[in-house]
């Protein structure tokens, strides 16, 4: 979904790097959250941050486990 968004950014002349480049510079929920920020504050996005991280950066059932494992007390 990401690559929607990049495409996107590109295509407004927003952003220049590659979607490789996209992807791991926003890797991180904290990076993807102040991506909206500035999209929002610009007027390019009016969703909530829970709309955007769920249209653009879903979480795979992969992420999910490893969140479970992470979370789970022994």
């Amino acid at each position: 979904m990401s690559e929607k968004l990049h495409n996107a950014l590109l295509e407004n002349e927003l952003y220049t790097k590659s979607y490789d480049d996209f992807k791991s510079q926003f890797s991180t929920v904290e990076k993807q959250t102040l991506l909206y920020e500035n999209l929002k504050q610009e007027g390019l996005y009016t969703k909530s941050t829970g709309d955007f991280l769920d249209q653009f950066f879903p979480i795979t059932e992969e992420q999910q486990e490893t969140e479970i494992k992470e979370n789970v007390v022994e």
